[in-house]
């Protein structure tokens, strides 16, 4: 992808029949071998061009149902708590860390999983995982309050 930021106005301006002016949005372009994502965006009367290029391989995207909800198999979802373990290691390592319970409400998975299920795997998961949080910051998993569900109640069993 070669465009720059006055080619890719024209293609929001002309093509899309868009305005590129509108500090609201922002306008992703992927080039076809997926090696690179620009985002266009226009701000306090300039435009704003961002390039993203994975180290690696090409970028991926998520498997998506026909309402656009993510969707995981079992195995898929533990290969991204493992990722998501080894990237809060490597960045965020030295800091407390929170994050929300994965796939929760949003996520279909191939087998029903409960809020308070997929609360069991992921601290299952870290636990297992050899790259933890060092001493003395600690992961916050942070969740909504449901019928049924309980941070007391981790692995079924009321502490």
């Amino acid at each position: 992808m070669r465009k720059g930021i006055f080619r890719l106005r024209e293609v929001v301006q002309n093509t899309m029949g868009l305005n590129p002016d509108d500090s609201h949005n922002v306008f992703i372009f992927m080039a076809k071998s997926r090696k690179i994502i620009k985002l266009l965006h226009f701000e306090r009367g300039f435009y704003v061009l961002y390039e993203k290029r994975p180290l690696m391989g090409k970028f991926k995207f998520a498997k998506l149902d026909e309402g656009g909800r993510g969707f995981h198999t079992y195995e898929s979802y533990l290969k991204c708590l493992d990722k998501l373990w080894e990237q809060i290691d490597l960045y965020h390592g030295t800091k407390d860390v929170y994050i929300p319970i994965f796939g929760s409400r949003i996520t279909r998975f191939d087998k029903e999983l409960t809020q308070q299920e997929l609360l069991d795997i992921m601290i299952a998961s870290y636990r297992l995982h050899p790259k933890k949080l060092r001493t003395p910051n600690l992961l916050h998993i942070v969740c909504k309050e449901r019928e049924g569900f309980s941070l007391n109640s981790i692995f079924g069993v009321d502490k």
